[in-house]
């Protein structure tokens, strides 16, 4: 049987919406303000403390970086749809 835990874009959806659904926001960014569109993802935790940024764009999920990913993945107890 595979952990549900593993990296999947699957596990990622969900560890996402658990940790929106926890209090943590996310906040489009860009790197470079020259240039029109979303670049980047700012993570902050429920206490308002900057918790990594993340490359995206605008037409996915949210991307979260991998540390802030691995660490709350451990703690996420929510399983897929299997």
């Amino acid at each position: 049987m595979t952990d549900f835990r593993e990296d999947t874009p699957l596990r990622r959806a969900i560890v996402t919406a658990w940790a929106l659904h926890e209090g943590y926001t996310v906040r489009a960014t860009t790197w470079w303000p020259e240039e029109e569109g979303i670049e980047a993802w700012a993570w902050e935790d429920p206490k308002g403390n900057e918790v990594g940024e993340e490359g995206g764009c605008w037409h996915h999920l949210p991307d979260m970086p991998d540390e802030l990913f691995e660490r709350l993945n451990a703690e996420c107890g929510w399983r897929g749809v299997f």
